[in-house]
């Protein structure tokens, strides 16, 4: 993983724990990243409805509360998401598409696997077939 690998990319980091937000923060912005942080299911909310969302990374539970709201309003605008979380993978039932990273982990596992999300979650590439000439 290098400087600019998310480049372009705005990414929206949901976590209460003000070191790990600047952890994920930082290993974000090195990767070429724009990064909007949210520690509250509101402010995640709010946030969220911002036009140029590229993708987010959530912990599941802020504060003893699940962001299960956040969850829908990203799935229903399109925007991948992903869990950074302690819960167990398995409660992740409800959203099987969206990749889980156990805490902790390093920031570059992190970054890889939003890499990965934002890749499989791209629209397919549309190329124009090659002309012939008569």
């Amino acid at each position: 993983m290098g400087p600019g690998q998310l480049a372009g990319e705005a990414v929206l980091v949901v976590e209460d724990e003000p070191l790990i937000a600047l952890d994920i923060t930082n290993g974000l912005h090195h990767a070429g990243a724009d990064v909007l942080a949210a520690r509250t299911l509101e402010d995640g909310l709010r946030l969220a409805e911002q036009r140029r969302l590229s993708a987010a990374i959530l912990d599941f539970a802020l504060s003893g509360t699940d962001v299960a709201l956040l969850c829908e309003r990203l799935n229903e605008r399109g925007i991948p998401f992903m869990f950074y979380s302690g819960r167990a993978p398995e409660e992740f039932t409800e959203w099987p598409d969206a990749p889980v990273v156990s805490k902790p982990a390093a920031t570059g596992k992190i970054v890889a696997v939003l890499a990965d999300l934002l890749m499989r979650s791209a629209p397919p590439r549309i190329v124009a077939p090659l002309r012939r000439s008569a």
